[in-house]
């Protein structure tokens, strides 16, 4: 779309992380749930009941997925309530038999393409420049949302990108959000629209134009009509974003796009 360009993908867990999990299969007590339970079901039942006793929570609040097995070792993906994150991770740390802990972030989770990202833009909590502008317009940050960089560097207003500034001056584009709807549900899907949107340098218009017969607020005589919805608000973009869920891990994910003020 001409004076929209793309900068971020932050997304943002709704209800659920995922924390990948990798059992030590050589490890003494691991050979004997192995041996006891003689299918890694049951060995997977067995840690269940060890992680709720550990975590202080009810079993059916433990859910163990996605076992994979190469080497001597087990990996399990926990899934678990977002808002103890750092604890959960502690407290499970002390078992001597998980070689290793970590988040699983929305890249791996979701096997998106790499080539289109740019760790170096990676931002944790949508940055804290609160009350600053661009383009001329508020800037409004997308704080608790995990920012990942996009590839754009020299991709759009023909090689000069004074667009991407964080300072507010001449040549600025100011900042609006697009939510992915939840038709990008899954690994395919989603993969398929950054490939798209990439090769293409632009957003589509969908199918739903819920304000298309709006009347437009620049100019009340007229009417929206048909085009790709941005907001300035983060948190109106988030109501737009359909929920995708990947793997059991509920996902919404928002676009941080530049919009050409004179445009």
């Amino acid at each position: 779309m001409d004076g929209v360009s793309l900068q971020y993908l932050f997304s943002g867990l709704t209800e659920k992380k995922k924390l990948e999990l990798v059992f030590d299969l050589g490890n003494k007590t691991n050979k004997k749930l192995l041996q006891k339970g003689k299918e890694l079901k049951n060995f997977i039942s067995e840690w269940k009941i060890k992680l709720s006793q550990k975590l202080n929570t009810e079993l059916n609040d433990i859910i163990l997925v996605n076992p994979k097995e190469k080497d001597g070792l087990c990996s399990l993906d926990l899934l678990h309530n977002k808002s103890n994150v750092n604890s959960t991770i502690n407290k499970i740390k002390s078992f001597n038999e998980i070689k290793n802990i970590e988040e699983k972030p929305l890249i791996e989770a979701c096997q998106l393409v790499m080539d289109i990202f740019d760790s170096a833009g990676n931002n944790q909590d949508g940055g804290l420049a609160i009350g600053e502008k661009r383009g001329g317009e508020d800037y409004l940050p997308p704080i608790g949302w995990n920012g990942y960089g996009l590839k754009v560097i020299g991709k759009y207003d023909y090689g000069d990108d004074t667009w991407l500034n964080f300072m507010d001056k001449d040549g600025v584009f100011a900042v609006a959000y697009f939510g992915l709807s939840n038709i990008y549900g899954n690994k395919n899907n989603l993969n398929h629209f950054f490939n798209e949107i990439f090769s293409e340098k632009a957003l589509k218009i969908g199918y739903e134009q819920t304000y298309s017969n709006d009347k437009d607020l620049r100019n009340p005589s007229k009417k929206c009509g048909n085009g790709v919805y941005l907001f300035q608000d983060p948190k109106i973009a988030e109501n737009t974003a359909g929920i995708i869920d990947i793997d059991g891990v509920r996902y919404k994910i928002l676009l941080m796009c530049r919009v050409n003020p004179k445009k």
